[in-house]
């Protein structure tokens, strides 16, 4: 099976972050970013600053990033770890002749909307 850092996986939590109740598919603003709905392998890319966060504190850094990192004493590090849980790394390489390979990470919406989004309603 292929690693999918923004597939739905609860396993990796503890009692209390699965025991978070969610209202109508969203968590409340005190989550922690392990319980929005990441793979345990994606929590384990997030460095250990990155892991400290909210919901609410993932909201601001989307509203105002420079100012919210720099109150949140997150550095660029943190910011990408963030990023790559919550994206899908696509390969590209378009020429296979070289011997280069270019990973890119994309990502449609912010990473707490996502994960407050019903299993069964499509993400837009």
């Amino acid at each position: 099976m292929a690693f999918n850092p923004a597939e739905l996986d609860f396993s990796h939590l503890t009692p209390d972050q699965a025991a978070i109740e969610r209202v109508n598919g969203q968590a409340p603003n005190e989550t922690p970013i392990v319980a929005l709905g990441i793979s345990a392998q994606a929590a384990a890319l997030l460095t250990p600053g990155a892991a400290t966060l909210t919901k609410s504190d993932l909201m601001w850094l989307n509203i105002d990033t420079l100012h919210a990192a720099g109150k949140l004493g997150l550095n660029a590090q943190d910011l990408s770890s963030i990023q790559a849980a919550f994206t899908k790394p696509m390969q590209v390489n378009a020429n296979r002749d070289l011997a280069l390979s270019v990973t890119i990470v994309a990502c449609c919406c912010p990473c707490c909307c996502a994960a407050a989004v019903p299993t069964s309603q499509a993400v837009r």
